[in-house]
């Protein structure tokens, strides 16, 4: 068409405005791109923290088998104790009840006998107040893993809120890349 056709504003007019759209879809499209981008990035966040959560659900399991494990520790060495303690009371009995005419190797076995029972009491009753301290330890540690847990929540939440604004909003951007190019 030559410019002194009268049909050539139009043709022109014409020409520029599918130009122009071609232009717009290609620029939308690159939109779409970045945005599809975007939500991976927010889809990836959301799993991180489940992740996270599971990891932290796990290791509060642990713990509180760990907890159990010890109370069970602890009641196995009372019990133990309380056996080693009528042991000590015995040998102390027997001891103070032997006679200054009691041969000394006799004498001299039911101490060292003494000892070792007061020793094996000592040493179970620092058994229980460690698996008792630990309990506590174990305990703080849950506590702070839940606190962890429960702001990992509030921030699953918060992201699975941005995915699905997200997604409307890529749906969008494709909706109306498909109308523009009907």
């Amino acid at each position: 068409i030559k410019p002194s056709d009268v049909k050539y504003g139009v043709a022109l007019s014409k020409l520029i405005r599918e130009r122009t759209n071609m232009v717009y879809v290609d620029t939308k499209k690159n939109y779409l791109g970045a945005e599809e981008k975007r939500l991976k990035d927010l889809e990836s966040d959301l799993a991180a923290i489940k992740d996270d959560e599971d990891k932290i659900s796990k290791k509060i399991l642990g713990k509180t088998r760990d907890i159990e494990k010890i109370k069970n520790d602890i009641e196995i060495n009372k019990s133990v104790l309380e056996e080693v303690r009528d042991e000590v009371a015995t040998q102390r009995s027997n001891l103070n009840a032997m006679s200054a005419t009691t041969p000394d190797e006799v004498r001299k076995s039911t101490e060292k006998e003494l000892k070792k029972q007061e020793k094996k009491r000592d040493n179970l009753s620092k058994s229980i107040d460690k698996g008792t301290t630990n309990i506590y330890d174990l305990e703080t540690d849950i506590r702070d893993l839940n606190y962890e847990l429960d702001k990992l929540k509030q921030d699953e939440k918060f992201a699975l809120d941005r995915v699905m604004e997200q997604r409307e909003l890529v749906m969008a951007i494709k909706n109306q890349v498909y109308e523009m190019e009907k």
